[in-house]
């Protein structure tokens, strides 16, 4: 019922964010992204967070936001294990949050910054897929850095964007039998 009730404010965000830890996942979710305030969408993210996958109202209603809940979404990038459900997340928004690929690329490139936004802005790249090819073309640098974690997931990310970079280590990993 209060998922379709509608006319819903911010002031209903305490209210809505209390009933959705309750039942995370439910049909309050869809209120919250209705909303679409920074608070509302931080209880979003706070359920999601809370979750094993994105096949719920909470995952609904962020992909529905789009690239306006994509901020909100970086700490869940930052962490190894929350990581895997914000990027379903970003990968399922339509359209594709595109606009954020040059930021995460300057982000993931930028050796004063820790490594935990760099490896997160390379999870964000590889969400996207095939369509951050072209911004994934600076990462190629990062394939020789110190930092075997940020290594690891470079090599993650071209594959995902399915950077020509890769074609020649994807082939060697096949063990092809012909010349």
């Amino acid at each position: 019922i209060l998922a379709d009730w509608g006319g819903w404010k911010g002031e209903d965000v305490p209210a809505l964010r209390a009933a959705l830890r309750l039942d995370h996942g439910g049909w309050v979710a869809r209120p919250l992204g209705q909303i679409g305030t920074p608070d509302a969408i931080r209880a979003l993210v706070m359920d999601l967070s809370t979750a094993s996958d994105i096949e719920s109202q909470t995952g609904f209603a962020l992909k529905k936001l789009g690239a306006r809940a994509v901020p909100f979404l970086m700490p869940l990038l930052e962490n190894q294990e929350k990581s895997v459900l914000a990027a379903q997340v970003i990968a399922e928004m339509d359209p594709l949050p595109i606009s954020f690929a040059s930021t995460w690329v300057a982000t993931a490139l930028d050796v004063e910054a820790h490594i935990e936004a760099r490896v997160a802005a390379l999870r964000g790249i590889a969400a996207l897929g095939p369509a951050a090819e072209q911004a994934s073309e600076g990462l190629h640098v990062l394939l020789k850095d110190g930092n075997p974690e940020l290594q690891k997931q470079v090599s993650t990310t071209l594959r995902a964007v399915r950077d020509p970079i890769v074609v020649e280590q994807m082939a060697k990993s096949c063990q092809p039998t012909a010349s």
